[in-house]
């Protein structure tokens, strides 16, 4: 998409996506919330049918920034059709926030900087486990929600 960007000179399209890659690349597959399966009724021409969906799971340790970006991220092909082609079976929509979300038992990475992390969830933790995550002393800020392509919205 970055590439995309550019050849649109879509300036802030160019930095969202440039920093969306930044951050999956820390955040690592640690850092990614699993997804469980479940069912959504949708409304079809009047009729009530049921829709295989994922369900992602709550990470209580991620900046929930991470969340709406991700979420920005996997609506990217709905939006650029012409750039991504379905091929082979439709991807599941994933469902976030919902009460049907568990919330994840994962310990977080090692190694991250401090941003990526939810506000107060440091502070909760014992000192010896913050020890253990080994925190990043390189800062990292993140992306101004507000900048976010309105496109993607």
């Amino acid at each position: 998409m970055v590439e995309e960007c550019r050849n649109r000179d879509d300036q802030n399209g160019i930095r969202f996506f440039s920093f969306a890659l930044q951050v999956f690349t820390k955040l690592g597959s640690g850092g990614m919330s699993e997804d469980e399966d479940g069912m959504d009724k949708v409304i079809v021409d009047d009729r009530e049918l049921e829709e295989a969906v994922k369900l992602t799971m709550f990470l209580p340790f991620h900046n929930p920034n991470l969340t709406t970006i991700a979420a920005v991220v996997d609506k990217v092909p709905q939006v650029e059709k012409q750039r991504f082609v379905q091929s082979g079976r439709t991807s599941k929509r994933r469902v976030r926030g919902d009460s049907r979300c568990r919330k994840s038992d994962w310990k977080p990475p090692t190694g991250w900087p401090v941003s990526l992390f939810a506000d107060g969830y440091l502070e909760s933790l014992p000192e010896y486990q913050q020890n253990k995550l080994c925190l990043s002393k390189r800062i990292f800020p993140l992306y101004n929600l507000e900048k976010i392509p309105e496109q993607y919205l």
